[in-house]
């Protein structure tokens, strides 16, 4: 199976994991970025804006991974999230689903395990940015707008885009006036 085209954040304050894991993301995944804590995990985050999928420990010094967590969703919000823990507790886990945590998955990792859960979440990456392409054509084709624009709206107001927008190639479709091709 060849690699999907998404960048991974690893974080784990255990270097021999991190290690171990980042060695099977690199089996996945064209990118893999590591940092040993989630200070460090923004640091790396600040310079590398395209980053996917977070991946990390709930447990570690300096700023945990809930913190970090908590601060991607409000800063880096497209990014999808997977944490990886030994102590599943409930409030931890309330709160990492109230900051969208896509994924839990429990140390001892088993490694097919994580590969599959890992591979499930880049190909929902893969599948939203194709659906931005076909969102950017159809914005840009029907009303002029840039994905830009159209993200900058609330979501109350890119439903109603989003609605015109299906209206209009729906109408088109059933004239026969959509282009296909490249």
């Amino acid at each position: 199976m060849d690699k999907l085209n998404v960048k991974v954040l690893l974080v784990d304050d255990e270097d021999y994991l991190r290690a171990i894991y980042a060695r099977e993301l690199k089996q996945h995944v064209n990118f893999v970025l590591t940092a040993e804590n989630g200070e460090h995990a923004l640091e790396v985050l600040s310079k590398n804006n395209d980053v996917d999928i977070l991946i990390t420990d709930l447990r570690m010094p300096k700023m945990d991974g809930l913190q970090l967590i908590e601060r991607v969703s409000k800063e880096y919000s497209r990014i999808l999230t997977i944490i990886i823990t030994s102590n599943r507790d409930f409030d931890s886990m309330k709160k990492a689903l109230d900051f969208g945590v896509h994924d839990f998955l429990d140390k001892p990792i088993q490694m097919d395990l994580f590969a599959h859960r890992v591979q499930k979440v880049a190909w929902q990456v893969v599948r939203a940015r194709k659906r931005d392409h076909i969102l950017e054509y159809l914005l840009f084709s029907f009303t002029n707008q840039s994905m830009e624009d159209f993200y900058k709206m609330d979501e109350v107001k890119q439903s109603k885009v989003l609605d015109a927008v299906q209206e209009l190639v729906c109408a088109k479709i059933s004239k026969g006036r959509v282009a296909y091709g490249g």
